[in-house]
């Protein structure tokens, strides 16, 4: 997903039990070696690091909370389709969730982009 618009148009398209499982099947096939890796796969492929820098997991600093959203049980489902990561808990899935969250501003050269000005 591109922007909050986006955003919201997938979490209104979430109201019936078959729009879900088809986005859990879907995405349940995005694979990984581990829970970490299954995780971050299936965030990278629903959020885009620009949507993902607008969100948190508990919405505080005018961010979205994405453990309010309805997506988190769907990509939380889809790591438990992967045979690899079929046994992690709730709680292991969230953990990597936050940790992706948390690292969205460094990704795509934020972190040199932020030491470079802070040099300049």
């Amino acid at each position: 997903m591109v922007d909050m618009i986006a955003l919201q148009a997938l979490e209104q398209s979430l109201q019936s039990e078959e729009e879900i499982d088809k986005r859990i099947n879907y995405l349940g096939v995005i694979g990984g070696m581990n829970t970490k890796d299954c995780v971050w796969r299936i965030m990278g492929s629903v959020f885009t690091n620009q949507l993902a820098r607008h969100l948190n997991w508990r919405g505080i600093n005018g961010k979205v909370a994405l453990s309010k959203l309805k997506i988190r049980e769907i990509i939380i489902r889809a790591v438990r389709k992967n045979p690899l990561a079929s046994g992690a808990s709730e709680s292991d899935v969230e953990s990597v969730m936050k940790r992706w969250l948390q690292l969205a501003t460094d990704r795509e050269g934020g972190r040199k982009r932020r030491m470079l000005e802070k040099e300049n």
